[in-house]
């Protein structure tokens, strides 16, 4: 079923300088990604202001006067 193993077609060493490529790039962004949502929280806060709220009391209407209810038969 596996007549040809999985290192007999072996490429070769990789190089050092892709590696660090590779490393200098996801360094970068990670950095980035860091910067920008180091104060993501910090502007949600800064820009709720205190409100003043004023209560005011509504009077209520009296209630409608209840019919006059209809004499026995």
């Amino acid at each position: 079923m596996f007549t040809t193993l999985i290192e007999s077609k072996h490429k070769g060493e990789r190089k050092l300088g892709g590696a660090s490529v590779s490393v200098i790039i996801h360094a970068a962004l990670i950095a980035l990604l860091v910067a920008v949502t180091a104060d993501a929280g910090q502007k949600a806060i800064k820009e709720h202001r205190q409100e003043d709220v004023k209560f005011v009391e509504v009077k209520k209407e009296p209630p409608p006067p209840e019919p006059e209810k209809p004499p026995p038969p």
